[in-house]
């Protein structure tokens, strides 16, 4: 056989891996250079870069009427953006001012959160105003404090704003227990006892739950955009920090701890305030804490998201192969043969081998995967990475050589 001809077979093999793992490794490079946060287009932001551009809502102290803007993005997989805003406005009873604004922020498929006890009766603060302006009647069964109850907008809201297109009623304050889940308030045939900080952590556990409710809805998955006010800041007289406290903690929970929460959130949250509120310096000091803590926690899981691990690994397997098919053209090549069982010109089965050796590499790096997995606690937060995730699939490669070369071995031995 011509010796350039039976090189034409490892010379694509090895075009074949090294343009893989190029694809790969731009694939990886791109996303690790993406910061898992910004603020104000500012990656790895602290909290001072929080509290300008919350300066700019409210120059004098107070947010300014119709105040609009982003405070932060979150690079979620998938290359989709998680955009958290902040937007004054006020709920009347036909609309919402200023309406220029809102028509803006409502423009695409939008649900907005309102407070409401557990039949839905909408009888105080803004849970009236949007209860009559989306047309909410009162529910004939008591709903579960904690749980999110999805109604459609059919008042003069939705003629007003066309793709404000679902109400959720966060049962918050509810007056009645429902079905072993403890209600927060007191009536005439429920009396509730408990000190204020029981009570204050009562509300708490509502709001984190109903809004954990509401992202795990089916619902979810064609809304655009998610108005929130501050849940529970008025009947129920939570302090506004313990509200971003609650809401923050329940991103935190969706988007590092349940599987597939993350891809039912929608691209905007809109947390809204009003510019006669008289406690701006404790809303502002609590949106900065809280949003910081939001982006330091999704900032790891962002690093080692599923593909972006299976990725890493995948490198490390071509790695190893293209290293292997690159040595054989050199004098450790007699070696490299002779674990692949090849004389020194039959290159005619590389093919098929590199296809089988890939195979088998992938299979016994989802045994190794698996298997660390159950250490990763253990390991510490350095696991995994990047990094470690390129060497699994380097050793997973690298044990698919040595199994095929002892293999040889003893059939050598015993022929």
């Amino acid at each position: 056989m011509d010796s350039r001809s039976s090189q034409l077979p490892q010379a694509a093999i090895i075009f074949v891996l090294a343009a893989l793992s190029l694809i790969l490794f731009l694939s990886i490079a791109k996303v690790s250079s993406t910061s898992a946060f910004t603020v104000g287009g500012r990656n790895n932001p602290s909290i001072n870069d929080i509290g300008a551009v919350l300066d700019q809502l409210a120059p004098a102290g107070s947010v300014l009427p119709g105040a609009q803007g982003e405070i932060e993005t979150l690079s979620l997989s998938g290359g989709r953006d998680l955009k958290i805003s902040l937007a004054e406005g006020t709920f009347e009873a036909e609309t919402i001012r200023p309406e220029t604004t809102w028509k803006k922020i409502l423009a695409n498929p939008s649900i907005v959160v309102s407070s409401a006890d557990e039949r839905l009766r909408n009888n105080g603060g803004i849970s009236k105003l949007i209860g009559n302006g989306c047309g909410i009647s009162e529910s004939k069964n008591h709903i579960s404090t904690g749980t999110a109850h999805i109604e459609d907008c059919i008042g003069p809201y939705s003629r007003k704003f066309q793709n404000f297109k679902y109400v959720a009623n966060a049962i918050v304050v509810a007056w009645t227990a429902v079905a072993g889940v403890p209600n927060c308030k007191s009536d005439a045939d429920t009396v509730v006892q408990h000190t204020a900080s029981e009570y204050t952590k009562c509300i708490q556990n509502a709001i984190h739950g109903s809004l954990l409710d509401l992202f795990n809805k089916p619902a979810m998955s064609d809304i655009n955009t998610l108005v929130v006010p501050a849940l529970g800041t008025g009947v129920g007289a939570l302090p506004v920090g313990l509200f971003y406290q609650s809401a923050a903690d329940a991103l935190i929970k969706c988007l590092t701890l349940i599987k597939g929460c993350e891809r039912r959130l929608p691209r905007n949250i809109v947390f809204m305030v009003w510019h006669g509120q008289t406690n701006w310096q404790e809303t502002k000091q609590a949106i900065v804490t809280h949003l910081m803590r939001l982006g330091e926690a999704w900032r790891p899981n962002y690093m080692i998201s599923d593909r972006l691990k299976i990725k890493s690994q995948y490198l490390g397997v071509l790695l190893v192969m293209l290293c292997f098919a690159i040595l054989m053209n050199f004098s450790v090549s007699v070696p490299a043969r002779k674990i692949l069982r090849l004389s020194p010109t039959d290159n005619s089965e590389l093919w098929i081998i590199f296809v089988g050796w890939g195979v088998i590499a992938v299979g016994t790096l989802s045994l190794f995967s698996s298997s660390f997995g159950v250490f990763i606690d253990e390991i510490g937060d350095g696991w995994p990475t990047v990094g470690w995730n390129t060497l699994l699939g380097a050793c997973s490669a690298v044990c698919c050589g040595v199994t095929k070369f002892v293999g040889n071995a003893y059939l050598d031995k015993w022929k």
